[in-house]
């Protein structure tokens, strides 16, 4: 089974998973928008800025690699904004954003949101 077949393992963000969080949203914001102040504060302390709110990150592995992630904020009662999602542009065009967007909605359907 090659590479592209293989599939990401999707598991919730750790503080060693920190580098690869901000490493690969900085690169998706430096290639595509602007990375802003607020967006390297919350990359540079996500446990803050994300979780401690009752947010969640989540980072999918390829092999042992973290090479996507994504994060949900809470927006109120019942509702989750979807954000800082990213892959590693060596991994892009594979299906993974495919297989994300799949494991969004069922964490979103567990969290009832």
């Amino acid at each position: 089974m090659n590479e592209e077949q293989q599939g990401l393992t999707f598991v919730p963000y750790t503080p060693a998973y920190r580098q690869a969080f901000f490493d690969l949203n900085a690169a998706w914001l430096n290639a595509y928008f602007l990375l802003e102040p607020f967006d390297i504060e919350v990359l540079s302390d996500p446990e803050k800025m994300v979780i401690a709110p009752g947010g969640a990150i989540y980072v999918g592995l390829l092999k042992g690699e973290a090479v996507a992630t994504f994060a949900l904020t809470p927006q109120g009662e019942g509702k989750v904004e979807l954000n800082k999602m990213a892959i590693d542009e060596e991994h892009r065009g594979k299906g993974f954003g495919h297989q994300m967007m799949e494991y969004i909605l069922r964490v979103c359907r567990q969290r009832e949101v």
